[in-house]
């Protein structure tokens, strides 16, 4: 489903909903990288963080960069 739900931005998703990825773990980043301020809207505290998926054994695991805000994800933004 590609709506936002009610109180939560468009384009938002929470850990749970990326697509095609299952999630497994999210780390806190250190501070050298760009934050998140403005990337989730309203909502506040907005953190950069690192998720990791989970792959087969045989597969690389990729990790991506998420601003995270309350238990929703939102998109890096572009620099």
């Amino acid at each position: 489903d590609d709506h936002a739900r009610p109180g939560q931005a468009p384009g938002a998703a929470t850990a749970t909903e990326e697509k095609g990825f299952l999630q497994e773990e999210v780390y806190g980043t250190g501070s050298s990288l760009p934050d998140c301020t403005h990337a989730c809207g309203a909502c506040k505290p907005c953190n950069r963080v690192m998720v990791s998926f989970k792959c087969s054994i045989a597969e690389p695991c990729p990790m991506v960069y998420r601003c995270m805000c309350k238990g929703k994800c939102y998109p890096v933004p572009s620099s």
